[in-house]
């Protein structure tokens, strides 16, 4: 009987020792990602675990178009594609400003009626090659 209680308090040993490796387990480290999308549509924020490589997704913005993420607010520096996650972050949306001119060829023809135009840029840039 001595040997069948050594064996049972062994098997619980062994038992409690596996659970408390279960419970520590292999913890690992996630970070929140928030996107500042500056008018865009939300874009939720995603729990990236440490070290990670997160590919950013694209926004959208009626009238605009998107011109990138940055890691500030005042759009300095390079702007980023992806971000390797190393404590709470947000990226930042940059957009620039677009128009529709509608072309009155009086009578003439053009291969298109309307063009788009970035805002600060030229539309005789934008029309001279129709």
């Amino acid at each position: 009987m001595n040997k069948f209680k050594k064996f049972l308090l062994f098997a619980l040993s062994v038992i409690m020792a596996a659970a408390v490796f279960a419970a520590c387990g292999d913890k690992t480290t996630k970070y929140d990602l928030s996107f500042v999308t500056n008018g865009g549509d939300a874009i939720a924020s995603v729990s990236v675990e440490e070290g990670a490589d997160y590919t950013l997704p694209t926004p959208t913005r009626e009238g605009y178009e998107f011109d990138g993420w940055y890691l500030n607010a005042e759009f300095t520096g390079e702007k980023v594609t992806s971000i390797t996650v190393t404590q709470d972050s947000s990226v930042y949306a940059k957009w620039i400003r677009i128009g529709t001119v509608t072309l009155n060829t009086d009578g003439g023809t053009l291969s298109t009626a309307t063009v788009t135009v970035k805002a600060g840029d030229s539309i005789y840039e934008a029309v001279k090659d129709l």
